[in-house]
């Protein structure tokens, strides 16, 4: 009769902690819709300042650009293509929303405290080599990260389909405060160089984000992306992401892991399409805007030709003499 006595106790303990946790929450959830209507701000001071291991890895790209894609890839590489091994793999994280804590911007205590419930975010039990992906801008990255130089690959994407995918996006996002941004509206921020574009100020501009990778891509350290590349010749560079991470790989495991990471098995992957991330978006999990068509030129049926001249326009203003070119269709 006592054991039967606590365990009731126990059960009901538990079961007032996840009322508690889910109350919270919620509160949480509606802070971070009060606050949709400006810049999200992710803790800068605590993220310049964080510790970085010479192992580390780290994927950065602009919002939108195919990250899901590459993440995906790279854990089946350190995984050896093991499907339960990279389903059980907390790494991966967004090292931004790690970094954030309790008092901070109401918007990114409600994503970690969401992504700390589904998966757990905590660097310092992340197995090595940790893994870490970010949009952060140059400038906003750990000083460490240019001191300890561990392993960074950096994707970028033709800016047309990155915009293109941002306005799926956001067209699903149920958690948005204000109307979703037309094509016009994210054309004319991209035009302007906007710090805002992806209403996360520490991201910076297009411009300067990728241009500032590109003129790193011969470090010895960075491994320099193009999302068109990528999709082409899938196979060629799950063989170079291997050598670039010191990992052997066997041609069974390179077709095994190309056929894993292709949209089509990503789409009834949870753990591809991030569901979890879905949720706190408000947005049904099989709907993710994180793994979407993935075809390049897709911009053509958005754009019109007006739209399109602007564009091509601004964007060889800023790329003219940096020798970076991308394929648009």
């Amino acid at each position: 009769m006592m054991r039967l006595q606590k365990l009731t106790s126990r059960s009901g303990q538990c079961q007032n902690s996840a009322s508690q946790r889910k109350t919270s929450h919620n509160m949480d959830r509606q802070e971070a819709k009060r606050n949709t209507s400006a810049s999200m701000k992710f803790p800068t001071e605590r993220i310049k300042n964080a510790e970085i291991q010479k192992d580390d890895i780290f994927l950065i790209s602009y919002p939108k650009s195919g990250m899901h894609l590459l993440r995906h890839l790279i854990l089946y590489v350190l995984n050896d293509a093991d499907e339960d091994a990279v389903r059980e793999d907390r790494r991966g994280l967004p090292f931004e929303v790690g970094m954030v804590e309790d008092g901070d911007d109401p918007r990114a205590v409600f994503l970690k405290k969401g992504l700390d419930n589904s998966r757990g975010i905590d660097t310092k039990t992340l197995k090595t080599p940790r893994f870490f992906i970010t949009h952060l801008a140059f400038e906003m990255l750990p000083g460490q990260l240019h001191e300890k130089k561990p392993k960074i690959i950096y994707l970028a994407r033709n800016p047309k389909d990155m915009l293109i995918s941002f306005l799926n996006q956001s067209q699903k996002m149920k958690v948005l405060k204000t109307a979703p941004p037309t094509l016009q509206n994210l054309i004319d921020k991209f035009v302007a160089d906007s710090q805002t574009s992806f209403g996360v100020e520490e991201y910076g501009s297009w411009r300067q984000h990728v241009l500032s990778r590109w003129a790193r891509r011969d470090d010895d350290n960075v491994l320099f992306v193009k999302y068109e590349d990528l999709t082409r010749n899938l196979t060629d560079y799950i063989r170079l992401l291997a050598r670039f991470l010191g990992k052997d790989i066997s041609n069974d495991a390179v077709e095994k892991i190309a056929g894993l990471c292709s949209i089509e098995s990503m789409r009834n992957d949870p753990k591809a399409r991030s569901d979890d991330t879905c949720k706190l978006l408000g947005i049904p999990p099989e709907e993710s805007p994180f793994v979407n068509k993935g075809r390049i030129g897709r911009w053509k049926e958005f754009f019109t030709v007006a739209q399109s001249e602007r564009f091509d326009e601004d964007y060889r203003t800023k790329t003219s003499a940096s020798g970076l070119e991308f394929d648009f269709e």
